[in-house]
């Protein structure tokens, strides 16, 4: 989450960046989900394509770091999936989809 708000940040090229962060049960699918929307530049293809695609790194195809591989795999390594969308009219949503955890039993006795 931490990485996800400093892009957000940090990458916005406007003089007061705009940085909303939402949290919604999604009760159909039995998660949750952090959505951190932004108004700077779009997140860079190839920086994305990376993530989704099943590519051999090299010196001619990678991202200026490996930031977001490493929020992906956080994400995904807690049974989670992480997901980048277009924000309107500018910048980036990123969304963080992560199982609920169940309450655990209380002790009525």
């Amino acid at each position: 989450m931490d990485h996800a708000l400093r892009n957000a940040v940090d990458h916005n090229d406007r003089e007061s960046p705009s940085v909303t962060v939402s949290v919604v049960d999604e009760g159909e699918t039995a998660q949750g989900t952090v959505r951190i929307a932004d108004d700077g530049p779009s997140i860079p293809k190839t920086e994305i394509d990376v993530l989704l695609e099943d590519v051999e790194t090299s010196s001619t195809f990678h991202g200026t770091s490996v930031g977001l591989w490493v929020m992906q795999w956080c994400v995904e390594s807690l049974g989670g999936e992480l997901t980048f969308e277009e924000n309107s009219p500018r910048g980036n949503v990123v969304s963080i989809s992560l199982p609920k955890v169940s309450e655990p039993p209380t002790d009525d006795g």
